[in-house]
């Protein structure tokens, strides 16, 4: 029915523009006859008259090119104030947006890139024995505790952190809590050992904070490559 309905209103105003149209022409087009010029008649030097520099086409066609070239400082100007005053406010007004986000929400933006929420990194609960030992920095002590406990997932994190102590004993990388591992790959001087170097920091990446399940055959093959490249220090 609504359709209906604006076809016909299409139809009637068309008819009405169309009437309308016809009512506007008049019926004599012809001009009155007290308006009709008498043909007049030149002079036999009329080209003289007008062969002087003032009518000279090409004078004024050069002078009208000139006109036209675009000044570069004049256009350069006008369009960058044009953006300021089309695309700038737009731009200003989500710069703000962020910043009022980021005030309200913190630093960590990755929920919005990713499609999964971000994991809650599981509880540590070490014993009074364990605690002792990690202030005492003896991670090996540590190490042996997890294994027993079938706690892989922390015997992994423990290799980690006994990694980063004994090269930076030895001055191959500065220790600071406030690292990141790519820091610590460019903080390391012997460009031979960041490639395995890398690959330990990426096996402790993927089974602490990816909480990935580690078994007793997947941690004797991590516990391989920490051994190794231990004694390559």
């Amino acid at each position: 029915m609504i359709k209906k309905l604006l076809y016909f209103l299409i139809l009637f105003l068309g008819h009405v523009l169309v009437f309308a149209q016809e009512d506007f022409i008049p019926e004599n087009t012809s001009p009155p006859e007290d308006r009709i010029e008498k043909q007049r008649n030149f002079d036999d030097d009329l080209s003289s008259k007008y062969d002087g520099n003032d009518f000279k086409y090409k004078d004024h066609v050069e002078k009208r090119e000139k006109r036209r070239t675009p000044n570069f400082p004049s256009t350069f100007l006008s369009k960058v104030m044009r953006f300021f005053t089309t695309v700038f406010p737009y731009l200003l007004a989500l710069i703000v947006i962020f910043i009022v986000v980021k005030a309200l929400i913190g630093e960590d933006f990755s929920w919005f890139f990713s499609s999964k929420n971000k994991k809650i990194e599981r509880a540590v609960i070490l014993t009074s024995e364990e605690e002792s030992y990690l202030e005492n920095e003896n991670y090996e002590k540590l190490i042996v505790l997890a294994k027993q406990k079938g706690d892989y997932r922390n015997a992994t994190r423990y290799y980690y952190l006994l990694l980063l102590k004994q090269m930076s004993n030895k001055g191959l990388i500065t220790f600071d809590k406030d690292k990141t591992n790519t820091e610590y790959i460019f903080d390391l001087q012997k460009k031979e050992l960041r490639k395995p170097f890398s690959y330990l920091l990426y096996i402790y990446d993927y089974v602490w904070y990816g909480e990935f399940d580690v078994n007793q055959t997947n941690f004797s093959v991590i516990e391989s490559n920490y051994e190794s490249f231990l004694k390559q220090l």
